[in-house]
């Protein structure tokens, strides 16, 4: 999936009707507030923001060659070991099946699929926001939340 991203320039506009400014939520140079989401420069009104959603990142490619080389290996290794009968044949294949899974498992764990937040801004899909902690994007997705609901019920 690709998005553009759009920075905009902090502008000191004061918050309409003079409600103050609430924030919900900042950690490592995000910040959502009752106003905006702040991501590193880049900064998003709350108002313009639309069609908000989750998604999750492709695996790594590290896990799904493991997980290739595993089948393609059982193919050839396990017809082998079955027609050649030999005792020995059985740990070898063992281990040969073993190694790639273990390696897939690895890439895997090591390097998740990241977590994607993203929108509609000004009319175009833009990714906001993007991370491999689980936690850390469930917050940020609730304060956005939190913010949005507040903002509707503000109006």
């Amino acid at each position: 999936m690709s998005a553009d991203r759009f920075p905009k320039p902090p502008n000191g506009t004061p918050d309409p009707g003079g409600r103050p400014t609430v924030e919900y939520y900042h950690h490592k140079g995000v910040r959502v507030t009752s106003r905006y989401l702040r991501v590193g420069p880049d900064l998003y009104e709350l108002t313009e923001l639309t069609d908000l959603m989750k998604s999750r990142g492709s695996v790594h490619p590290g896990a799904m060659v493991g997980v290739v080389i595993s089948a393609a290996e059982g193919l050839v290794i396990v017809p082998m070991v079955g027609v050649l009968r030999t005792p020995v044949l059985w740990p070898l294949a063992v281990i040969a099946l073993l190694v790639p899974c273990l390696i897939g498992l690895g890439c895997a764990r090591r390097w998740p699929a990241q977590y994607e937040l993203v929108a509609r801004y000004r009319g175009r899909q833009v990714t906001l926001f993007t991370t491999r902690d689980q936690y850390e994007f469930g917050q940020l997705c609730r304060a956005v939340t939190r913010a949005a609901e507040a903002h509707l019920e503000n109006g």
